[in-house]
């Protein structure tokens, strides 16, 4: 029996029961494979006060799950690729990463109390809006609007920040990463939440999602499943299970921004956003696309040649990486591209 540890937020139950639906559903015909799922608190869960930038140790959502492993009381944790440091235990490794979802954030406003506003701009002056994100804060604060607003830390699971939104009007607006907005639900309407008999925060229907452009945390919408390194190295059940599931578009994002943070000693104690991309050239009209596409987005063509059994393509690494000061006035910024050719493209 594999069982998968996670914590115990709506949010992180949900990622673990859907990794579970996947080892289940990709191991269905096999008897010998059982999963369940484990919550577990973890130290940034117990403390909803001190501000995520404050906190002296790192692996605040991770080190509790980080011990059950070691402790072999579960045998994999699911977390999201943000919350991880940048080095791990020396027993343990990451598995498999999920497909990624979307990696920007959403800008969630309290549509009782600002029924025509629609973005941040169109927010009454002295507005407050709330995020735990160093990031968030900085890029807020860096923009033309700040002289009218006011940027204040926010803690607590999704659904405390959606209840200090919407019933405390603690804030005018929040900002959540929008991948978690939406495995929860929230940018669905009432009709849409009626029809699928979803069983949603209620506090979700008094909300106006506006997604923004803005740079993105490490890793953002991600999901990494970690392991013990002896399961890696000898191959183990568990690992070849976990392999499955591992999506190659989403590891080469994430281990391409993790080398950012890496290089940058960075984590949530520096305000540090990124974007990436990796992109093939089309065989027929040599346009770039991203690598997930099947089909080039010029000429409609699959992108590679099916007849052919082997081919080489050209590929891009592209990754920005963005530094603030913490009041947003100052910011250090680098692009980088990487052109080379993968053999035997599948």
């Amino acid at each position: 029996k594999l069982v998968i540890g996670t914590r115990e937020s709506k949010l992180a139950m949900w990622q673990a029961q859907h990794t579970h639906s996947l080892l289940s559903n990709k191991f269905a015909a096999s008897h010998d494979m059982e999963f369940s799922v484990l919550g577990m608190t973890t130290h940034g869960d117990r403390d909803q006060n001190t501000e995520l930038s404050k906190f002296s140790d790192k692996g605040i959502f991770t080190k509790e799950l980080d011990v059950a492993l070691l402790q072999h009381t579960i045998d994999c944790a699911v977390h999201c690729v943000k919350d991880l440091p940048t080095a791990f235990h020396a027993d343990l490794c990451i598995a498999s990463y999920l497909p990624r979802g979307v990696p920007n954030d959403v800008l969630l406003i309290d549509k009782q109390r600002h029924p025509n506003s629609t973005c941040v701009s169109d927010l009454p002056a002295h507005s407050v809006i709330g995020t735990g994100s160093l990031r968030r804060q900085s890029l807020l604060r860096s923009h033309a609007f700040s002289n009218y607003i006011k940027v204040r830390n926010i803690r607590g699971n999704l659904n405390t920040r959606l209840h200090k939104l919407v019933q405390q009007h603690l804030y005018d607006a929040i900002v959540l990463a929008e991948t978690g907005v939406r495995r929860l639900g929230w940018m669905m309407d009432a009709a849409q939440i009626a029809q699928q008999n979803a069983d949603i925060d209620s506090n979700a229907l008094l909300i106006r999602a506006c997604p923004l452009s803005y740079p993105y945390a490490i890793g953002q919408g991600a999901l990494a499943i970690m392991c013990r390194a002896h399961d890696q190295q000898h191959h183990t059940a568990v690992y070849q299970a976990l392999q499955a599931l591992n999506d190659f578009h989403c590891e080469m994002s994430c281990e391409l921004e993790r080398s950012l943070l890496r290089t940058l000693e960075g984590g949530c104690k520096v305000p540090i956003a990124t974007q990436s991309g990796i992109y093939v050239q089309c065989a027929h009209c040599l346009l770039w696309n991203d690598i997930r596409r099947d089909n080039c987005q010029a000429c409609v063509h699959e992108m590679m040649p099916a007849q052919q059994e082997t081919v080489s393509c050209n590929v891009v690494l592209y990754l920005y990486g963005l530094v603030l000061s913490v009041d947003g006035s100052v910011k250090i910024e680098a692009t980088e591209f990487k052109q080379f050719t993968i053999e035997d493209y599948d």
